[in-house]
């Protein structure tokens, strides 16, 4: 009860920061009928379906590098029962949780190994999605060089950039992630920590694999953030593809936050700031923001509910093995 009325709360919050927007005139309902009325919506659909075809890639070639073998169908299946999730619940955690909890009940044989692949899978989405924001930082128009918002905000997506795959590089090692253990036990020594650093020692004979998901990664986020391209251009804006990527990666961050289902309203608040330090008015971060849930949600409810409908006899039981 205590959990449903707090939801409530904060999805009267996330609607009240919608209608402010509206009516201080930074979101143009209009605008954004019209632009999903327009052909370039279906190259945004497109483009999030792709990245959502090589995120079940990724999680398969993670699995079966821990002897778990799944038809891709069924991961896909899993995948989006995950992601129906998402729309109801704050951030993306809620459909990790459930997607764990679906490969570890159908892997009897390998529940460890399967379970602890989704935060392996995140990990290396979430250094990926770094990487894909450092390069639209670094080459960003000259005129953005010295804002001193954008330079911090590059500072820590260089940071991740570099620093996450040292520390996967260091999970991957048995005694650097005792040390790390050792030394901050607040984070390693226990819950998701933990859990992460003993799936990374799953697949510390496995650096092939880890690197394939990483290369296949990069490719993934690329075509998650290449969604906004028709949207900007179906509003009818010229946004630089550069400053285009580095907002939408950090635009990205906030929606899959544990706040708002889809980031609803907090979203909208981030893309402002972010397009208004970028030199653009704020309406066109909003109005953007708004048409990346409504892309996000159409490909999630519709394939969420196509697997929830998905026939009983064309589902293609797992395969497990040992290589």
């Amino acid at each position: 009860m205590k959990r449903n009325i707090i939801f409530c709360l904060k999805l009267s919050l996330g609607l009240g920061v919608i209608f402010w927007l509206w009516r201080s005139g930074n979101l143009n309902p209009k605008l954004i009928a019209s632009s999903i009325k327009q052909p370039l919506w279906f190259f945004s659909i497109l483009f999030s379906l792709i990245s959502i075809a090589l995120g079940v890639w990724r999680w398969q070639i993670l699995l079966k590098g821990v002897s778990v073998y799944v038809p891709w169908f069924k991961m896909l299946r899993l995948m989006f029962l995950g992601n129906l999730t998402t729309l109801v619940t704050p951030g993306v955690v809620a459909g990790d949780l459930l997607r764990g909890a679906l490969i570890v009940k159908s892997s009897p044989n390998a529940r460890y190994a399967a379970g602890l692949s989704v935060a392996v899978d995140r990990y290396i989405g979430l250094s990926s999605l770094f990487v894909i924001s450092a390069v639209a930082y670094i080459l960003r128009p000259a005129e953005l060089v010295h804002d001193p918002l954008i330079t911090s905000l590059g500072s820590i997506v260089i940071s991740g950039a570099l620093g996450l795959p040292v520390l996967l590089f260091i999970g991957l090692s048995q005694r650097l992630g005792k040390i790390l253990e050792k030394y901050l036990p607040w984070f390693f020594g226990r819950g998701f920590g933990k859990s992460l650093l003993d799936g990374l020692h799953q697949y510390r004979k496995k650096r092939t694999t880890i690197l394939r998901c990483y290369l296949l990664s990069l490719v993934l986020q690329f075509f998650a953030n290449l969604m906004a391209l028709p949207l900007i251009l179906a509003m009818g804006k010229s946004v630089p593809i550069t400053i285009l990527f580095f907002f939408v990666t950090l635009g990205i961050f906030v929606l899959t936050m544990p706040v708002m289902p889809l980031g609803l309203g907090v979203g909208q608040v981030a893309f402002v700031a972010l397009f208004q330090h970028g030199g653009f008015p704020g309406s066109i971060g909003a109005e953007l923001c708004t048409l990346i849930q409504l892309t996000i949600f159409t490909c999630y409810l519709v394939g969420g509910l196509l697997s929830l409908w998905w026939p009983q006899q064309s589902r293609v039981e797992f395969n497990q093995g040992v290589v």
